[in-house]
């Protein structure tokens, strides 16, 4: 008699990966629900690049809004201070994917820097 086993029906190998999950997700229509319609348009971008897998999975985390940010901890009540929400590099802000990626004075010098190190021109 054969043991039985496991099979993930959403990939021909019949193994569960991210990729084949994101897949399987973006066929159904829970997409509607769960995602944006910006979202919807810039996901599946994030598994069809040569990245590094860890470097997609943070991709993924920062388009949803899910990295442990301050903001982030104090909504889920793992910090209880809303002044520990704060930027910790700059003081002003709180600690958000959009203000960390986007307005912090601390870090933007160095976005600046990486996205001229790749020949991208900036438009003041």
């Amino acid at each position: 008699m054969a043991d039985d086993s496991w099979c993930w029906k959403h990939d021909p190998s019949g193994y569960y990966s991210v990729k084949s999950g994101f897949l399987a997700l973006s066929r159904s229509r829970v997409v509607e629900v769960i995602f944006s319609v910006e979202e919807e348009r810039l996901l599946p971008k994030v598994w069809k690049t040569w990245t590094p897998s860890k470097v997609a999975v943070f991709s993924w985390q920062l388009l949803q809004d899910r990295l442990s940010t301050r903001r982030n901890l104090l909504q889920r009540s793992v910090i209880g201070d809303a002044s520990a929400s704060i930027c910790v590099l700059c003081g002003l802000g709180s600690e958000s994917p959009n203000h960390l990626f986007g307005s912090c004075n601390q870090i933007s010098p160095i976005w600046y820097s990486i996205l001229l190190w790749l020949g991208v021109e900036l438009v003041p």
